[in-house]
């Protein structure tokens, strides 16, 4: 395990989707909806194969033939902006309470996401975080998404702290892959719902409560 006390770090780099908001199965019924609709066969039709992958690959997993995804793409894209996310009402217990924590105590906070501009807009403005993040990094920022670890590297820069300064909270094997890359401190949140390898971050936790108790307990 690396690091020390749980409060030890100068910063913290936050994942999105499955961390801060329990979007995932959201996402997945959408997809599978249009795919249903629209008479096209499904080549993934597990949950597990969708989490921390970045959008331009999600789409190629759902329609594998390039020209069809040309012709088709516009199509979705409509039909996502018909079936909006209400991302209040996925948001994960005690993520305001942690982030006011961190705010207090004087830590350097981001958010990286492999989604774009708008979700993650969409998703601050909802939810009402946009005020505890100093740094906000989606897909769009980078041109290798995760497992590559360049958006954390890059998160790094932007808040001008070094890799074990930091702390990354993530939930995907993907996104733990990238993290680990970038050699800085990997916590995983859990969801009993999925079936995600966390085995390779340094703690998991069961949700924002648990280490809201681990940070009361060191300070």
């Amino acid at each position: 395990m690396m690091g020390g006390g749980i409060i030890s770090k100068a910063g913290y780099i936050f994942d999105m989707d499955g961390v801060l908001v329990a979007s995932e199965e959201y996402y997945f019924s959408i997809r599978m909806k249009f795919l249903r609709e629209m008479n096209l066969p499904i080549y993934y039709s597990d949950i597990n194969d969708y989490v921390g992958v970045d959008p331009k690959e999600e789409w190629e997993m759902m329609i594998p033939d390039p020209q069809q995804r040309t012709k088709l793409l516009p199509v979705f894209e409509s039909f996502w902006e018909k079936h909006p996310i209400d991302y209040r009402k996925c948001l994960n217990d005690q993520v305001p309470e942690f982030l006011t924590d961190l705010r207090k105590m004087g830590k350097r906070v981001a958010l990286v996401s492999v989604g774009t501009n708008a979700e993650v807009n969409q998703m601050l403005t909802q939810c009402q975080l946009s005020p505890y993040f100093d740094v906000v990094l989606t897909g769009e920022d980078v041109t290798y998404s995760k497992p590559a670890p360049d958006i954390y590297l890059q998160a790094l820069s932007a808040l001008d702290l070094k890799a074990g300064e930091c702390v990354v909270i993530e939930d995907s094997q993907v996104g733990i892959k990238a993290a680990k890359a970038a050699k800085i401190e990997t916590w995983a949140i859990q969801d009993p719902r999925l079936q995600i390898d966390q085995s390779q971050a340094d703690r998991i936790f069961g949700g924002f409560g648990s280490i809201r108790d681990q940070l009361e307990r060191s300070s």
